[in-house]
C-alpha cells in the first residue's frame, strides 16, 4: 500500500525543538512522533471510550474481581494525568477494574517517585505553564511536624483539611488558601475535626495570591454543588483573573480533580455522573433512571459507580417497618439524615432534601422503606424492568 506523504511549511522555530525533544523521549525519529501525535489528534478523538466501555460490560469477558492483584506501572499510571496516546484507553480499563466488585490495584515503591519525574519533564520540555506544575502532598494529622519541616510547604497554593465532625461523625472538609501554606496549617491545629492534610503547591513558586484565592473560590463553589462532605467553610474571597490566567488555573483544577481521588478524598467527584476524565465525551447511553414506590410514596434514583444515588424530592415512609431491627445500620442511617436535615418530615411522610449516594439499591430501598429491603426487586425502570433484569440482560 502506497503512503501519502505530508509536508508541512513554517513550523515555529519552538514549536520544532519541542518535537525534536518529545521524540528523542519517546526514542522515536522525528517523523514517527509526528504521524503519533496525529493518530492521537484524529484517530483516538474519533473514538468513543463511553461506548467501549459499555461493550466491555456487556461481554463480561471477566469481572474486574476476576482480574485479581493488578500491578500499575508508573508508565500506564500517568496516562491518567497527561494526555499522551492510549490515554482514552487507560481510562476506560481503570474505569471497568473500578466497578464492583473492584480488581485490587497495587503499585511498586517508587511509582510515586517516577511518575514525579515523568510530570516534572514535561513541565520542562514541552512548555507548560509553570502555575500548572503543581505539587501534591498529604500527610496525616499525627505527621504534622514532619510536613511543616518540608521546604515547599513556605509557598503559596491551596489545602484540603478532613476528618470527622465530632457531634454527627458527618465527613467534614476544609478548603483553604495560603501565601504561606506552614503558617496557615500551625493556626488551624486548634480546629478538633481534622486528621488528614493535602496541599497543592506551586513547583516554581508562580502562584500569586489572585490565583489561589481564585482556585479556592472554584474549589468551594465545586465541593458545595457535589454535595458529598460538609464544609467547615463556605465563603471564600474569590479573585478576578485575566482569561488567560483562568485558563491556566482551569487546567490546574482539572488535574486536582483527578488527582485528589487517587489521594483517597472524593471531594470533588461527581455524585450521579460517570465520566471518562480528559477524554473525549461523547453522547453516550446514560444510566437508566429508575423508580421506587411504596404505599403512594415514589423516589427515583440510578446506579453509580460507588453504590446507588437517590435523587432529591425522594418520598419514604415515616414509619419504621417491623423488620427494621435486622438492618439496624440502615435505620442508623435514616436517622442520621434526618439528624442532618436532608431527611425531613413533610405531610405525613419524609422526604429527601438532596441527591445522597449509598452502598447500594438495598440500602437505599432500605432507607426509603424503614426497613430491611430487596433493591434489585424494587428498583424498575419506565418499562417495568427490575434492576435484577436489567443487570441479567446487561451481563448476557
Amino acid at each position: 500500500m502506497a503512503l501519502a506523504i505530508l509536508h508541512v511549511r513554517d513550523v515555529p522555530e519552538a514549536l520544532y525543538e519541542r518535537l525534536k525533544e518529545r521524540a528523542a523521549a519517546q526514542r522515536r525519529s522525528l517523523s514517527a512522533e509526528v504521524i503519533t501525535l496525529l493518530e492521537w489528534a484524529v484517530v483516538a478523538r474519533d473514538h468513543q471510550p463511553e461506548a467501549t466501555l459499555e461493550a466491555i460490560r456487556l461481554r463480561r469477558a471477566f469481572s474486574p474481581a476476576e482480574a485479581g492483584d493488578c500491578v500499575v506501572d508508573a508508565s500506564i499510571g500517568i496516562k491518567l494525568f497527561l494526555r499522551e496516546p492510549l490515554s482514552d484507553a487507560t481510562h476506560i480499563l481503570f474505569t471497568y477494574l473500578a466497578e464492583d466488585p473492584p480488581a485490587r490495584l497495587f503499585v511498586p515503591d517508587l511509582f510515586f517517585v517516577e511518575c514525579t519525574n515523568i510530570l516534572w519533564k514535561y513541565a520542562r520540555r514541552f512548555g507548560y505553564p509553570a502555575a500548572n506544575a503543581k505539587q501534591a502532598i498529604a500527610a496525616p494529622r499525627t505527621d504534622l511536624d514532619e510536613l511543616l519541616h518540608r521546604p515547599e510547604i513556605t509557598r503559596s497554593g491551596v489545602y484540603f483539611l478532613t476528618g470527622r465532625d465530632p457531634h454527627n461523625d458527618a465527613r467534614v472538609a476544609y478548603i483553604g488558601e495560603a501565601e504561606d501554606i506552614g503558617k496557615r496549617l500551625k493556626q488551624h491545629t486548634a480546629k478538633e475535626f481534622w486528621i488528614q492534610a493535602m496541599v497543592f503547591v506551586s513547583k516554581d513558586e508562580a502562584l500569586t495570591r489572585a490565583h489561589i484565592q481564585y482556585l479556592e473560590s472554584k474549589l468551594i463553589a465545586e465541593a458545595l454543588q457535589i454535595g458529598r462532605w460538609q464544609l467547615d467553610n463556605s465563603q471564600s474571597s474569590g479573585a478576578k483573573l485575566p482569561e488567560s490566567d483562568q485558563a491556566d488555573m482551569e487546567v490546574s483544577l482539572s488535574r486536582m480533580r483527578r488527582l485528589l481521588p487517587v489521594l483517597g478524598l472524593d471531594l470533588l467527584t461527581p455524585i450521579t455522573s460517570v465520566k471518562v476524565p480528559n477524554a473525549v465525551q461523547p453522547a453516550a447511553e446514560p444510566e437508566p433512571v429508575l423508580h421506587h414506590s411504596i404505599k403512594g410514596l415514589t423516589a427515583t434514583g440510578t446506579r453509580t459507580p460507588n453504590g446507588f444515588v437517590v435523587f432529591a424530592g425522594a418520598q419514604a415512609v415515616l414509619k419504621e417497618q417491623g423488620s427494621a431491627h435486622y438492618v439496624p445500620f440502615i435505620m442508623d442511617l435514616r436517622h442520621q439524615l434526618r439528624a442532618d436535615g436532608i431527611l425531613v418530615e413533610e405531610a405525613g411522610h419524609l422526604r429527601l432534601t438532596k441527591d445522597v449516594e449509598l452502598t447500594s439499591p438495598s440500602t437505599a430501598a432500605g432507607v426509603l422503606r424503614g426497613g430491611s429491603a430487596n433493591g434489585l426487586t424494587l428498583w424498575r425502570d419506565d418499562t417495568g424492568r427490575t434492576l435484577k433484569e436489567i443487570e441479567a440482560m446487561e451481563t448476557g
